[in-house]
């Protein structure tokens, strides 16, 4: 019979996959696929940007790098797949589950708040709950 403390029962490794399935589930509840390739890459940017507690990392510059290298992709990939997911997201959830998912204003007339936006105010929205 192992000991659960010296196992990291409630180690660190778990603490990250609860982290990841929150994430995940809150993006699903505002209407995230998770098949979209943006998927992944959003719930890696908030994860991120959660544990940052003064100035985040700038999204284009640092946060995308680092999740290219992860995942063996381009940059510009990451963006746009981050892009793509938003907008399907925002296109097909009706205005007032929007709001009480993501309550911060962003451009109406694309339909969307932009990428580094919406990760920096979702990553927010996620601490505070």
């Amino acid at each position: 019979r192992g000991d659960l403390a010296r196992d990291g029962y409630f180690g660190r490794e778990r603490d990250e996959d609860i982290r990841r399935r929150y994430v995940e589930d809150e993006l699903k509840k505002m209407g995230f696929k998770e098949k979209q390739i943006g998927f992944t890459y959003i719930v890696d940017a908030v994860l991120i940007l959660m544990d940052y507690s003064g100035t985040p990392p700038r999204v284009t510059s640092e946060i995308y790098p680092l999740i290219a290298k992860e995942h063996n992709t381009s940059k510009e990939g990451v963006e746009h797949s981050i892009r793509n997911a938003i907008e399907a997201a925002f296109r097909n959830m009706n205005p007032a589950q929007l709001n009480y998912y993501y309550p911060y204003q962003y451009d109406k007339k694309i339909g969307r708040p932009t990428n580094s936006d919406f990760l920096i105010n979702f990553a927010k929205l996620i601490r505070l709950c």
